[in-house]
């Protein structure tokens, strides 16, 4: 969760730094409008807790993949509550696209969790808690930046302010549930002793009053015990880079949501899945090359293809009704208006056609 915290930090200072340079004084002032700062606190809440989940999920055995696989609940969550939320609705086509998706993420999960490294129950369920606050929270976050005509950056200056406070809060809470955990998890309180490497973690732990001890009950002299929030940040790169992508991630998830939809955003998600699998996962964690287990890999590439289903069904019911309304109403005002509808939808330019038409007229 000290990641969370650093992120959401992150995430504020990008914010602030993009206003300013954008809209100088006057940006700053709108972002920090105290009535929409409130406005804005629910979905702050919802991201924390969704990075909370996350959190105990990894500290609960689970996986970078099998995390993100259980996390696939979030898509059909999103496309059932913008129901209710947005006003939305899908066809059968996309909902059955949809569900490809869910169940092949789902399985990708069970297996990881039966293999031989695989992860616990309870990190599992962690991270099916996070998709479905994350769901909730996309959805509420996509209203109320579709609600309001200010720019994106302004926007999430009031989003990264409650993220951060809230995040804050969560870390002390990670550490009390910790710390009532029998056998205790002091690693997850950060007023604890704990090792500042891995490979000292692996060995033994620390003691309450800072001396590192192994699990014979030997004092090893280089492996320090440190307590505080960033622990340990200084002894691996991949932690900054991770942070970069954390910040970079959740930047670019708002712009997209706020631009397009939360379902669309997690359609386009899933190829995190395939880079978390193939690439991340046998480079970080010294796994094997995936294709040695062929049912996850199989799996792994439904996800691709069922997100590419759900954006080509989209545009293909757009195309069915368009022609089903052109029947019932065979006008040549309305067969216009559906062929520039059509026109507009497969990205084409139909001002070309209207000078034209014009100067045949």
């Amino acid at each position: 969760l000290e990641e969370g915290v650093a992120a959401a930090l992150g995430c504020l200072a990008l914010a602030l730094s993009t206003t300013f340079w954008t809209y100088k004084w006057e940006g700053l002032r709108a972002a920090f409008n105290l009535r929409k700062v409130f406005k804005f606190a629910f979905p702050a809440l919802l991201f924390a807790l969704s990075s909370f989940f996350g959190s105990m999920a990894f500290a609960l055995g689970a996986s970078a993949a099998a995390k993100d696989a259980a996390g696939r609940i979030y898509t059909p969550a999103a496309a059932l509550l913008s129901r209710w939320i947005l006003g939305k609705f899908y066809m059968w086509l996309e909902w059955l696209a949809l569900v490809i998706l869910t169940l092949s993420c789902m399985a990708f999960g069970l297996l990881d969790v039966s293999g031989a490294h695989g992860a616990s129950l309870a990190g599992l369920i962690c991270a099916v808690c996070s998709g479905l606050t994350s769901a909730v929270n996309s959805l509420v976050m996509e209203r109320l930046m579709k609600g309001e005509t200010e720019p994106y950056v302004v926007q999430n200056v009031r989003l990264s302010i409650g993220s951060a406070i809230f995040n804050v809060l969560f870390l002390f809470a990670m550490g009390v549930i910790g710390d009532a955990e029998s056998p205790a998890r002091p690693d997850l309180g950060f007023w604890n002793y704990r090792p500042i490497t891995a490979g000292c973690t692996e060995l033994g732990a620390c003691s309450n009053d800072g001396v590192f001890m192994t699990e014979d009950g030997f004092s090893v002299e280089q492996c320090l015990c440190v307590r505080g929030v960033f622990v340990g940040w200084g002894s691996d790169w991949t932690v900054y880079a991770a942070l970069a992508a954390a910040v970079i991630y959740s930047w670019v998830t708002g712009l997209v949501v706020k631009q397009f939809s939360s379902v669309y955003r997690s359609v386009a998600d899933g190829i995190m899945l395939l880079i978390v699998f193939f690439v991340l996962t046998p480079m970080f964690d010294s796994a094997p090359f995936p294709l040695t287990d062929m049912a996850k890999t199989l799996v792994v590439l439904m996800v691709p293809l069922s997100g590419t289903t759900f954006s080509y069904a989209a545009w293909e019911m757009q195309q069915a009704m368009a022609v089903a309304a052109t029947k019932n109403d065979p006008s040549p005002r309305s067969t216009m208006g559906l062929d520039a509808e059509l026109d507009i939808d497969m990205g084409m330019d139909t001002s070309a056609d209207s000078d034209s038409v014009a100067e045949t007229a």
